[in-house]
């Protein structure tokens, strides 16, 4: 049987228009990002009849967080492989080449497992992205942060990534802000 689709996130951007993000499984896999109006139906001017289906390489790979910023991008986040994963759209929906490769920036967290992406914040310079990281023993909260251009920030933590725990085996990331 074929997988359902799944909605893991959503949000208001700063036109008023509904954002939400998901994933598609099945012969193929695509990040999946939809653009409402504010009135609820989908907005045709977003992606193809307002969903952006962000093809992706892998079984393993789901959009888990969506945001936007003042300049009408998106920014889609989740895992590749046990990699972080985040997209940016242009306003239309479509990959913006200007963020890292050709729209994508994929991040692994050292030797770890990173699990996927809980939480997505826009910064003055760029975005953050956390979620949790498994490093073989125990999971730690893992954050990956990109200046404007899709590159990592060499100001935060140890080239762009911070990682810490916290004394328990299991740490989950709900959100940032």
């Amino acid at each position: 049987p074929s997988q359902p689709d799944s909605l893991s996130s959503l949000t208001v951007d700063a036109q008023g228009k509904i954002l939400v993000s998901g994933y598609s499984i099945g012969e193929s896999n695509h990040f999946l990002v939809a653009r409402l109006n504010a009135n609820g139906p989908l907005d045709s001017s977003f992606g193809t009849a307002g969903v952006a289906a962000l093809n992706v390489t892998t079984l393993n790979e789901q959009a888990f967080h969506v945001t936007s910023d003042s300049k009408g991008r998106v920014y889609v986040s989740g895992h590749s492989n046990f990699d972080f994963l985040t997209m940016r759209l242009l306003s239309n929906g479509s990959l913006d080449s200007s963020f890292g490769d050709n729209g994508r920036v994929r991040s692994s967290l050292g030797n770890n497992t990173d699990e996927f992406i809980n939480s997505a914040v826009v910064t003055d310079d760029g975005v953050m992205v956390g979620g949790p990281s498994f490093n073989g023993n125990f999971y730690q909260f893992g954050f990956a942060k990109y200046l404007e251009d899709g590159t990592p920030d060499p100001s935060f933590g140890n080239n762009g990534i911070a990682l810490f725990h916290v004394g328990h085996n299991h740490a989950q990331l709900f959100a940032l802000a």
